[in-house]
């Protein structure tokens, strides 16, 4: 089987749709070709990956943070990509390079699948000022969707959100995963955090993985924390991560008095080492309404260390409340309080935390070999 993965964005940039194509193709190129269609970025970028890799003409959106493909003037590459003779194409965005990748489907005959990962209506709203113009996106890329032979989504609960917005084609779910493993040397991870960050081994550690966004809900987490400070538990606040909003966040911080509380670590590229933070950390926060199904909070489960989520949230739908995680409403101190009662309960602490490695820990590996059943499938 030679499959084709469609793209608006690549390395080197870093997002979570981009981990997630990089595992698709490192394992599916186990048992079949894969060629991963992305945009052109500049010269001294290198391309090394156990798997191909055809660049496409783009330019960069600043606003947005994406690339701009231009396939259409890209002399030749329409040609070139349907002389590939793929047998399914999986296209992970429903913009120019998923609209190519539907191209080359209908022209050459062959399925093409998509994957939503992302509520594009709230990424929307955030972007883009106009009633609109949003509507028109939304629909554009219903559209989009709506053109391809099956769809994929992480959970059911984007499911239903897209079927309401208007998706007629059958969603079929393959979750999330991670290639990070347990750490065995639990020790070694605890001692490194504490002393590259300062921090007391008898402080309880509270952690954010992912964009330093708004998007995310950081500011209301920060607000959340003032609950916690208030218990006179004895703690750390870490978020770790690209620092788009790092100016909003410091000054959130310095409203709520938690300077001495809170430590802004920035990106960390080195797997390892994240995994250390997890370890570390005692409770994983992600009050994130915008996210679907971050690959965070099964970094998370991979350690043992359990999430709390906010209510009716995307991210929290494969979470039964005190079971595999800690869910609560979307109000700053109701979260605040809620994580100084998980903190203080030991015996919930560890059932929960226990629970959450065998319900939400899965590898790239059971993911991909889902997806492979599908594209067989389908491909018949």
């Amino acid at each position: 089987m030679k499959i084709g993965l469609f793209m608006d964005d690549y390395f080197p940039s870093m997002n979570g749709v981009i981990y997630v194509m990089d595992n698709y193709a490192k394992r599916l190129g186990k048992v079949a070709e894969v060629v991963v269609v992305v945009p052109y970025v500049d010269k001294e970028y290198k391309d090394d990956f156990p798997y191909r890799v055809i660049r496409v003409k783009s330019k960069r959106m600043g606003k947005v943070g994406y690339s701009f493909s231009t396939p259409w003037s890209d002399k030749g590459m329409c040609q070139r990509l349907l002389d590939e003779k793929f047998d399914i194409i999986h296209i992970h965005s429903p913009f120019i390079m998923g609209r190519l990748g539907l191209w080359v489907g209908e022209k050459a005959n062959v399925p093409v699948v998509g994957t939503i990962h992302t509520r594009f209506s709230y990424e929307f709203k955030r972007i883009f000022k106009g009633k609109a113009f949003n509507r028109f996106m939304m629909n554009f890329v219903i559209n989009t969707y709506n053109r391809c032979d099956e769809l994929f989504t992480v959970n059911e609960a984007i499911k239903r959100l897209y079927i309401e917005e208007g998706i007629k084609r059958r969603i079929r779910i393959v979750p999330n995963a991670t290639e990070m493993v347990p750490v065995r040397a639990k020790v070694k991870a605890r001692n490194y955090i504490n002393e590259t960050y300062k921090i007391d081994e008898d402080a309880r550690v509270l952690l954010f993985v992912g964009r330093i966004n708004i998007v995310k809900n950081i500011l209301f987490l920060v607000e959340s924390l003032k609950e916690v400070r208030k218990s006179g538990i004895k703690f750390v606040m870490l978020f770790v991560g690209t620092p788009d909003d790092i100016g909003k966040l410091r000054s959130k911080i310095r409203e709520c008095e938690l300077e001495d509380y809170v430590q802004i670590i920035g990106k960390i590229t080195d797997r390892d080492i994240l995994s250390y933070f997890y370890v570390r950390a005692d409770l994983f926060l992600f009050p994130s309404t915008f996210d679907t199904s971050s690959l965070v909070q099964v970094e998370a489960a991979s350690q043992k260390t359990p999430t709390m989520f906010i209510e009716d949230s995307p991210t929290a739908s494969a979470v039964t409340n005190g079971v595999n995680g800690f869910i609560t409403k979307a109000n700053p101190k109701a979260y605040g309080k809620r994580i100084v009662e998980v903190l203080n309960d030991e015996v919930l602490y560890k059932e929960v935390s226990e629970n959450a490695y065998r319900d939400l820990y899965k590898t790239w590996d059971d993911a991909v070999e889902i997806l492979e059943g599908y594209y067989e499938e389908i491909v018949k």
